[in-house]
């Protein structure tokens, strides 16, 4: 099955068939799923207090670690482990760190592990004094223990000064960007039922989140799914390529400029090889030689045939860029997929140094799951 440009130009006006649209926003507007496969280690349906004194916390990304010394119903001691959002995550919200730390007393609400482990989601965390930290928000309002999710800018970090000199600095697509709901829709990256080839769907199946989700030991995502993620990216211009800095795992992809498409020399990589060009004010990408196993969070497979095309179109008060990409593999997809989503800018927001630390337990938690 060969590409044509008449298929693909089908995509942007309209016709496509199926369509899948991406919200890229946990926190801002997280969803449960989101990244590490949380709906895979937690239940949902068992969803828990527990009352006892934090005896370690890690301040890491993707995922603040903490453990609490509790008392069970038959008296005895009980060591739990707990999960939270990123740190960067929760220094947007605001979260005051001295108010959570070793030795405090607290009452830990959410979901438990599927296998049986003394591990949850700190879902949120009340203190004796009454006050009540949404450490996971996106987790917390699927419980239904939070009615709203907390607003996420980092600009609030920013001094007034540093947020006017991003405003002169920025031009064009050239900022910080910071993801998005799409309007209207409450799906993920991986939440439509994509249109699979037999032997794609064969392999979907022997996917194991517990097991071969890549982001549990912190290997950077590939694309298309990188676009997928809640954290901010920046555009910038370097030797008269285009390259987006994404604060998730510190990736960089590079566009290149008015490229003839000469890859001999370019190897298979999990972000490909990407060109650009601009088409009036859009740029518009293309992007193959992916050499990375998921389309999605889900382990939806693609192969090394996967070519993307892509769009970027900025509103006329250069505040919102929305972006579309149509995936082509047709050992995966028995048709094309459009995936969507856009960002916003907020001044005075950046890019933060993410370092991606495999948390403790993981080990055991993935030995568990084979």
């Amino acid at each position: 099955m060969g590409i044509d440009s008449a298929s693909v130009q089908m995509h942007w006006q309209g016709k496509v068939i199926r369509t899948a649209v991406i919200i890229v926003a946990v926190l801002m507007t997280i969803t449960a799923s989101a990244h590490h496969s949380i709906s895979a280690l937690y239940d949902y349906t068992n969803v828990v207090k527990l009352k006892g004194t934090i005896t370690s916390i890690r301040w890491i990304n993707p995922h603040v670690q903490l453990k609490i010394k509790t008392i069970n119903d038959n008296g005895d001691q009980e060591i739990w482990q707990l999960e939270a959002s990123a740190v960067n995550l929760l220094r947007r919200i605001g979260l005051n760190r001295d108010a959570i730390k070793e030795g405090v007393i607290v009452v830990a609400t959410g979901p438990t592990s599927r296998r049986g482990l003394k591990t949850m989601v700190a879902s949120t965390i009340a203190l004796e004094n009454g006050d009540t930290y949404a450490l996971f928000p996106g987790s917390a309002a699927r419980a239904g223990l939070i009615s709203s999710l907390p607003t996420v800018d980092g600009s609030t970090q920013r001094t007034k000064a540093e947020i006017e000199q991003d405003k002169k600095a920025a031009h064009g697509v050239f900022r910080v960007w910071s993801p998005r709901k799409v309007p209207g829709t409450d799906q993920g990256l991986g939440v439509a039922p994509w249109p699979l080839t037999k032997s794609a769907l064969m392999v979907a199946a022997k996917y194991n989140p517990l097991v071969d989700d890549p982001a549990l030991r912190c290997v950077p995502a590939g694309m298309p799914n990188l676009m997928d993620n809640p954290y901010p990216m920046r555009f910038y211009e370097e030797d008269g390529n285009i390259v987006m800095h994404f604060e998730l795992n510190d990736t960089i992809r590079v566009i290149h400029m008015n490229d003839n498409r000469n890859e001999a020399n370019n190897d298979p990589s999990p972000l490909g090889y990407s060109t650009g060009r601009w088409e009036g004010g859009e740029l518009v990408v293309e992007t193959n030689k992916i050499n990375y196993p998921y389309f999605d969070d889900l382990g939806t497979p693609q192969s090394g045939n996967l070519k993307l095309f892509e769009h970027y179109r900025l509103s006329e008060n250069d505040t919102r860029l929305d972006w579309e990409i149509v995936a082509v593999d047709p050992e995966i997809f028995t048709e094309s997929v459009l995936l969507a989503g856009y960002m916003a800018w907020v001044p005075g927001e950046e890019v933060k140094p993410f370092n991606c630390t495999v948390p403790d337990g993981f080990s055991w938690q993935l030995e568990k799951g084979k």
